[in-house]
């Protein structure tokens, strides 16, 4: 089966205000589509209807997929020593008498999205190199030599 597989830090919000780099907890949660569908019987299918026969109308089902989910939670610092348990505990669910589970190859961590009121990063400085020339103060002239300073 197809699979979506997450990792995701939760942290306090007043805390990420003081450490922005704070993290709780570490979580690796899987949601997988099985082939399987739950049949639940509508409330109006228990009543007779009128003007129908005896027995009263058929039964009405809806049917609804049956998803499958996994998830572990663990401190930032214990994360990573306990998920290959969990991705064992994974590859032993049996699903229509077939096993296994293939963990993601690890992609980069994304930078984290900053907060909609958050002020942007300030832009690089000034280039200081080239002075803007005063308009009180002509520019010096490349033909009039410098005086002598002897």
């Amino acid at each position: 089966m197809k699979a979506f597989v997450a990792t995701v830090d939760v942290s306090n919000v007043d805390t990420l205000k003081v450490d922005p780099k704070s993290v709780e907890v570490r979580l690796n949660l899987v949601v997988a589509h099985t082939s399987f569908e739950f049949k639940a019987k509508s409330r109006r299918a228990s009543g007779k209807a009128p003007g129908s026969g005896p027995g009263g109308p058929a039964p009405d089902y809806g049917k609804f997929p049956v998803l499958l989910l996994g998830g572990y939670a663990n401190a930032p610092a214990d994360f990573e020593s306990g998920i290959p348990d969990f991705h064992g505990l994974l590859s032993r669910i049996e699903v229509n008498g077939k096993t296994g589970f293939v963990a993601p190859a690890k992609s980069p961590k994304a930078p984290p999205t900053p907060e909609p009121d958050a002020a942007p990063a300030p832009g690089p400085p000034p280039d200081t190199a080239t002075p803007v020339p005063d308009a009180a103060t002509p520019a010096p002239d490349a033909a009039t030599p410098a005086p002598d300073a002897g």
